[in-house]
């Protein structure tokens, strides 16, 4: 992504990415157990999950036309999971 926003810059053009945590959606319900899901819930630093909400702001923020000059990107959605 950074390579490709480096290679296309001079096109205007922006490339950002958006690496979320685990999700709280049906795919994650449908692979782990509630013990499972509550476990992770835990080692969050903020003791949650991520929502689908949470994707969508970060997605919202980069389409922004206010948001013209951020290339090469990537916005941890994770709660701060990434952080230790």
């Amino acid at each position: 992504m950074r390579a490709a926003a480096l290679d296309i810059a001079k096109d205007n053009v922006r490339i950002n990415a958006v690496s979320p945590t685990l999700i709280d959606t049906a795919m994650p319900r449908a692979n782990l157990t509630d013990e499972q899901m509550r476990a992770r819930e835990q080692i969050n630093p903020m003791k949650r999950h991520g929502q689908p909400a949470d994707v969508v702001e970060a997605v919202v923020f980069l389409l922004d036309k206010d948001n013209s000059f951020m290339t090469g990107a990537d916005i941890r959605v994770n709660g701060g999971g990434a952080l230790f």
